[in-house]
């Protein structure tokens, strides 16, 4: 009796393997066609800064994050120079949930 409920599972893996080789293979084959993503970045002042070049909303953001992301360095590296073992504050913080994502 004990076999006969092995059996039913048995076949049941052999069937998922078959599905999962054939996926596999389906999607080789068949490649899905990707979409092309197009974000215009748009112009924040009417006058250029320089001769043809203006001030958009994706300059605006990288400058941003290019701050934020000095000021983070500095204070990790001022921070990990004091010689404690972990990190304290904003910077655990930061450090915990990069450590997560890691």
């Amino acid at each position: 009796m004990e076999e006969a409920k092995q059996e039913p599972r048995k076949i049941h893996r052999w069937i998922f393997l078959v599905v999962l080789i054939l996926s596999g293979v389906a999607a080789y084959f068949f490649s899905p066609i990707q979409p092309h993503v197009q974000l215009p970045a748009e112009n924040v002042s009417h006058y250029p800064i320089f001769d043809n070049f203006y001030m958009t909303n994706t300059l605006i953001a990288t400058i941003i994050v290019d701050v934020l992301l000095l000021i983070l360095a500095f204070s990790v590296r001022r921070a990990t120079r004091k010689g404690t073992l972990f990190l304290t504050g904003f910077l655990g913080a930061v450090s915990a949930i990069l450590e997560y994502l890691y």
